[in-house]
C-alpha cells in the first residue's frame, strides 16, 4: 500500500479548525484559526457530533441537527495531566480507584447532574511508554474521571474545584500521599457535553 502523501493526501498538523463550512446543507470546507478557508467536498470530524454541531457547523445546518436530535448525549470526561518529581514504581501504566459507592457516584452524574463527591478514576503513567516524558526520577501521570456538566455549570469554576477534588483522592489512594508536593506541572482538558 503507498504511503498517503503518494496518493495525493496533505497533512497539515497542528492546524485548529474554527468552523466547518457549508452551503445548502452541504458542507464545501473548513475554516482554520488563521482564517484560512480550505475548500473541502467532504469532512470527516472525530469530534463529539452535539460538540461539532454547536460550535463548528454553521447555524442553520447546527439549528436543524439540534430539532431532529432526541438522545441523550454521553459522560464528558475530565483529564487532568500532572509532571512529578517523583516516579511511583508501584502504579502500573493503567490503574483504576473506584468510587466508595458506585450507585452514589451514578446518581450524582446521571440523575443529579453533578460531580460526584468520590469519584471513580483512570490513573495512567505515561512516562512507561513514552520516553519523551521521562527523565531521571520524573514521571508524568494522565487521570481521567467522569464529568457530566450540564448547560447550569460553569467550567471555569468546577474544574479548578474538581482538580482539588482528584488531588484529594489521589493523595488517599494507591500509597501516593505525597502528590500533591511532587507536582512540578498540572493542567486539565474536559470533553464538554451538554444535553
Amino acid at each position: 500500500m503507498k504511503p498517503a502523501t503518494e496518493l495525493g493526501i496533505q497533512f497539515r498538523t497542528g492546524t485548529k479548525i474554527e468552523k466547518i463550512l457549508s452551503c445548502r446543507g452541504e458542507v464545501t470546507g473548513v475554516l482554520t484559526d488563521a482564517g484560512e478557508e480550505i475548500p473541502l467536498s467532504t469532512v470527516v470530524s472525530n469530534c463529539d457530533s452535539m460538540r461539532m454541531h454547536r460550535e463548528l457547523v454553521s447555524d442553520s445546518v447546527g439549528e436543524a441537527f439540534e430539532r431532529r436530535r432526541r438522545h441523550e448525549p454521553a459522560c464528558s470526561g475530565v483529564v487532568l495531566y500532572l509532571g512529578l518529581n517523583k516516579r511511583y514504581e508501584h502504579l502500573a501504566h493503567h490503574d483504576f480507584v473506584f468510587s466508595r459507592d458506585p450507585h452514589e457516584e451514578f446518581a450524582f452524574i446521571y440523575k443529579k447532574g453533578e460531580p460526584a463527591p468520590d469519584p471513580t478514576l483512570l490513573p495512567r503513567r505515561d512516562d512507561l511508554h513514552r520516553t519523551r516524558h521521562a527523565g531521571g526520577r520524573r514521571s508524568a501521570l494522565r487521570c481521567s474521571s467522569t464529568l457530566y456538566l450540564r448547560r447550569h455549570h460553569d467550567r471555569k469554576a468546577m474544574l479548578p474545584e474538581y482538580r482539588r477534588v482528584i488531588l484529594e483522592k489521589l493523595k488517599r489512594t494507591g500509597r501516593r500521599p505525597d502528590i500533591e508536593s511532587r507536582i512540578v506541572f498540572a493542567a486539565y482538558t474536559h470533553a464538554a457535553k451538554h444535553p
